[in-house]
């Protein structure tokens, strides 16, 4: 899933910066919702069952989310002053490289970790400092 929505991101990215009218860009931008959906909820899943400190990792997806959102539509505006056209391509080439990224890394983990279940607290690695 997780790569399914990598795809499809980078694929309407590159599509957008393509595209001729608004009509294709606004369909393109809601495929492109629909790729981010796709491989957000799976990339947190993975982030939390993976992690040998799962708050630890929590907290530093929550961070770099929240950069994103302040960061990126100011790299988007100086990218779009040059070319509108621009922000798109290259968020579809760095979506691309994280496609290659997680095609090549990721794979089945040798043990895996309890899940949490509603309600109970999730295991800790250790006394905290």
């Amino acid at each position: 899933m997780l790569v399914t929505g990598v795809s499809v991101v980078g694929l309407a990215a590159i599509g957008a910066s393509f595209s001729s009218d608004i009509v294709q860009l606004s369909v393109l931008r809601g495929v492109w919702g629909l790729g981010n959906a796709m491989f957000f909820a799976t990339a947190m899943v993975m982030l939390v069952n993976l992690a040998n400190d799962r708050e630890r990792v929590v907290g530093l997806s929550e961070t770099a989310l929240g950069l994103g959102f302040a960061v990126g539509p100011l790299i988007g505006g100086l990218l779009g002053e040059v070319s509108w056209r621009l922000p798109f391509s290259v968020c579809g080439v760095f979506m691309v490289l994280a496609l290659g990224v997680a095609a090549r890394k990721l794979r089945e983990p040798a043990n895996r970790q309890q899940p949490v279940r509603l309600g109970q607290s999730p295991p800790t690695a250790g006394p905290r400092s």
